[in-house]
């Protein structure tokens, strides 16, 4: 009697570690199903897709392989192992999307500390000054100060950062307009006395648009500000960190084997 209840528990016990033998060779296979499923994932969207503005000669739908800036930037993640797609829309709504993470990030922004609640931010890439442009030669050439401007009308963009200095002037009358070219078309019509605006966007645009006006384009100085250009990834991509840090990698790797520099005297930047 003794003997068959032990034999008895000695089969319930052997029942019961081989079920939980089962049990645990289907936990380990789902977790291991499961690892190699987001690693497949990942592999498969290692892909951002950026938005931007239409900025020439930084970058551009018309321009060769949309401008060096996009053409550094597909690059750079190319060697990493990334498929990069831009997006040309207008700026204020490719910030705004990038901010809700419909957009990965932007091609192509400048600093800005409030933007860092929103952005992660990829070492700069360029930079570009920001200068005032006027048509009218009652205006004087050089300014000591914003205070100096008062009075005129300044043609801004919507959604641009320029300076905080400038941005909180309300004393300055702005005009603001949907792109920058827009601007650069009522400067030439008379309907704004200044813009504000890159240096290289406002010469390019006038030599290619208009160039009956190029001798009569005056630039104020001294440059309002001299601003770095960045690849802000959002922080509603989860991964955020790991791109930027990738990108970051591919853009080390494209100037020490003398690519980047060769992509900027292709489109003619030295």
């Amino acid at each position: 009697m003794i003997n068959n209840n032990i034999n008895n528990i000695n089969n319930n016990i052997r029942n019961i570690i081989s079920q939980l033998s089962i049990l645990v060779a289907f936990i380990l296979i789902i977790t291991f199903n499961l690892f190699l499923f987001d690693n497949q994932l990942f592999a498969e969207n290692k892909k951002v897709v950026l938005a931007t503005d239409c900025w020439e000669p930084h970058y551009g739908s018309d321009l060769e392989n949309e401008g060096y800036f996009t053409e550094i930037t597909k690059e750079a993640f190319k060697r990493v192992g990334y498929n990069c797609e831009v997006s040309f829309v207008p700026w204020k709504r490719a910030l705004e999307l990038a901010k809700r993470g419909q957009y990965d990030g932007l091609l192509g922004a400048f600093y800005s500390k409030e933007r860092t609640e929103f952005f992660e931010y990829s070492t700069p890439i360029y930079e570009e000054k920001l200068v005032f442009f006027s048509k009218n030669d009652k205006i004087k050439k050089e300014y000591s100060s914003l205070q100096d401007l008062k009075g005129y009308i300044i043609g801004t963009v919507r959604g641009y950062h320029y300076s905080d200095e400038f941005n909180n002037a309300k004393y300055l009358i702005k005009d603001t307009a949907t792109r920058a070219s827009d601007n650069i078309r009522r400067l030439m019509l008379g309907r704004l006395d200044l813009i504000l605006a890159s240096q290289f966007v406002v010469i390019h645009t006038v030599r290619k648009k208009y160039p009956d006006h190029v001798n009569t384009l005056i630039k104020l100085d001294p440059p309002l500000v001299t601003h770095k250009l960045y690849v802000p990834i959002s922080k509603k991509n989860r991964k955020h960190k790991q791109i930027v840090q990738d990108l970051n990698l591919g853009l080390k790797i494209i100037k020490e084997d003398c690519t980047f520099d060769n992509i900027m005297k292709k489109h003619g930047f030295h």
